[in-house]
């Protein structure tokens, strides 16, 4: 099963919450519009920062397995230096 997701994010230091993910196994695919900012990605609601998270640079994908028996987490975003459109895909076996 296929669960896409998109959100638009502020940017630094309005911290947006980007997608719930499933426990593992699946896979989840981070994407950052082409045309907006830089994201950085984390766990925290209100410690995300546009300097430490996961980045995720304008037009780029980052794809992340999830391991079996991983928990469920949550992920949140913000733009680095303007404002931005991520797009999450997670894809769980059937």
């Amino acid at each position: 099963m296929i669960h896409p997701f998109q959100v638009f994010l502020s940017a630094s230091p309005t911290v947006t919450k980007i997608v719930d993910v499933p426990p593992g196994p699946c896979t989840l695919v981070l994407s950052a519009l082409g045309s907006g900012a830089a994201v950085s990605v984390g766990t925290s609601s209100a410690g995300t920062t546009s300097t430490n998270g996961l980045i995720v640079n304008a037009g780029q994908s980052i794809t992340v397995p999830i391991p079996p028996g991983s928990g469920p987490v949550t992920l949140y975003g913000t733009g680095i230096g303007g404002t931005a459109i991520i797009s999450s895909l997670i894809s769980v076996p059937n």
